[in-house]
């Protein structure tokens, strides 16, 4: 009697056990996949988070650059010094063409030595800075420099020592006459291909050491590796 009643009861138990079993299944998987959904939005979330920062860090990392370099308009990134010897000539009758021994009658009326300075630089507001990545996800400042300009020449007039050829030349005017004439010498001897060559050469390494000289100290705050590419627009 004692056991057809334990068989009664295990008949009316197990669909309940079997109800609970299901019950507790359930909710445990439930809960597992929405805490892996909580998990997945908050990763979600915090790469968004990074990924806004890092955008706002290279905008703000831009622009700093922008504005150190921002310096003034157009400035001076080199100065050269020339010394110079000009040679006036002039066209004479032919008395004077025979007394010089010029038989194309022109003759030599004297020489002057000068000293003369040159001031070369670019337009920093056409500085263009970008920021890209390379191929191995290494993050680059490019600067592309515009073309030096020719900011002004100027021949010191106290500088001027004559030779005197023909001392019919060596008057109170002569001073006005051969600092016109040195200007006239100074522009053909900048214009020769090995002088320009020369000078732009030292001008474009002066202007990239001075850029250097504005932008180090920012580079060293970075707590990023970024390198710093300079180039010449061509």
């Amino acid at each position: 009697m004692k056991l057809i009643r334990n068989i009664v009861m295990l008949v009316f138990m197990a669909p309940l056990v079997g109800i609970i079993f299901y019950i507790l299944t359930t909710f445990t998987v439930k809960t597992n996949i929405n805490s892996e959904k909580i998990m997945s939005t908050s990763e979600k979330a915090d790469n968004s988070r990074n990924e806004v920062n890092e955008v706002e860090d290279e905008i703000l990392t831009t622009s700093t650059l922008k504005h150190i370099l921002n310096v003034n308009k157009t400035l001076a990134t080199f100065k050269s010094v020339h010394n110079y010897v000009a040679t006036i000539k002039s066209t004479k009758d032919g008395f004077w063409a025979e007394v010089f021994g010029q038989t194309d009658e022109e003759i030599v009326d004297y020489h002057v030595k000068y000293s003369a300075t040159t001031k070369i630089g670019i337009d920093f507001e056409q500085i263009n800075i970008e920021l890209v990545e390379d191929i191995h996800n290494q993050k680059k400042f490019l600067l592309t420099l515009p073309k030096l300009e020719v900011l002004s020449t100027n021949i010191d007039i106290t500088s001027l020592d004559f030779i005197f050829e023909n001392p019919a030349t060596e008057t109170e005017k002569v001073s006005i006459e051969a600092y016109k004439a040195c200007i006239k010498d100074f522009e053909e001897e900048l214009n020769k291909e090995d002088v320009n060559n020369q000078i732009y050469k030292l001008a474009k390494e002066n202007t990239v050491n001075i850029i250097m000289a504005l932008i180090n100290p920012f580079f060293d705050q970075l707590n990023k590796n970024y390198t710093l590419d300079i180039n010449w627009e061509v």
